[in-house]
């Protein structure tokens, strides 16, 4: 009978919390958009989609046409969130990635750090390359994200 060697019992234990805490990640997040979805679809007014019925729109026609339109400023906000989760993401790469070729970008910003000090010229600039995408992402949905925040909040 064969047993489990006892030194390899923390390299286990360390890659099953690694992939029980990853999965456990994932699932907020796509818990936390499928209830900001569901919220967002359930204040969808029936008339208007009982409305498209009458005119003819089957189910795929209804979707397309009318709820992904509407959704729009939701489905903007929650990639937002999606997107920013995931870029900031830090503790899972530096477990997990151990190529320096495949580390992310806040991984790589983090790495810099010399024997000799920190390279703050090297630092700041690395830091500004990593705040633009996020940033330009935001600022190109920027509407999009406040109406999908606020709508619902004020009576008409």
């Amino acid at each position: 009978m064969k047993t489990f060697p006892a030194r390899a019992t923390p390299a286990v234990l360390f890659r099953t919390f690694v992939v029980v805490s990853i999965v456990k990640f994932m699932l907020t997040l796509r818990v936390i958009g499928v209830y900001m979805m569901t919220t967002w679809f359930d204040g969808i007014p029936l008339l208007i989609l009982e409305a498209a019925r009458i005119d003819g729109l089957g189910i795929w026609g209804i979707l397309f046409r009318i709820m992904v339109p509407v959704s729009w400023p939701m489905l903007s906000t929650v990639s937002i969130i999606v997107l920013l989760s995931m870029w900031n993401e830090f503790t899972f790469s530096l477990l997990l990635l151990q190529e320096p070729a495949k580390r992310t970008i806040t991984l790589g910003v983090a790495m810099l750090k010399g024997e000799h000090g920190l390279p703050v010229p090297k630092l700041s600039a690395a830091i500004i390359v990593t705040m633009l995408i996020p940033l330009v992402f935001y600022l190109v949905l920027q509407k999009k994200i406040l109406l999908g925040t606020t709508s619902g909040s004020i009576k008409e």
